[in-house]
């Protein structure tokens, strides 16, 4: 998703599904972190700003360091839900990755799912719903 969307995968050049630590991710200092989570209980986000925000901030808390992040610092830890990361709806979740990486363009991944849903599936769009926090700008 990173590449596609113009941006530079820091673990691009490891294993598939690399695992790593938190010293190797404090050395790289990403300038942008994207962490896909799946919300649990069968739904398609989180049900509000605040569970999001609260989800996104423990996980950096959880982290020693990771507030020192240049990515922290500057406000760009982004939480996406798999349910938008893969598969038919892909294209939502590639939209909040450019959005989020090139900040300068005009995306509104929220208006690309609502049309999606809407317009080509026939199903009603997920009011309310937190698919990707914090929203793109």
């Amino acid at each position: 998703m990173c590449s596609s969307t113009g941006g530079r995968n820091i673990a691009g050049d490891l294993d598939e599904y690399p695992k790593l630590d938190s010293e190797w991710i404090l050395k790289e200092n990403p300038d942008v972190i994207i962490k896909l989570l799946a919300p649990g209980g069968g739904k398609a986000g989180w049900n509000s700003t605040k569970e999001a925000d609260q989800i996104l901030n423990g996980y950096l808390e959880e982290r020693p360091g990771w507030s020192n992040l240049d990515a922290a610092k500057n406000n760009r830890v982004h939480l996406l839900s798999t349910e938008i990361a893969w598969g038919p709806d892909g294209i939502v979740g590639l939209a909040y990755c450019a959005a989020w990486l090139h900040p300068e363009m005009n995306i509104d991944p929220g208006k690309i799912y609502r049309e999606y849903l809407e317009q080509f599936l026939e199903v009603e769009y997920p009011e309310g719903a937190v698919l990707g926090y914090p929203a793109a700008a």
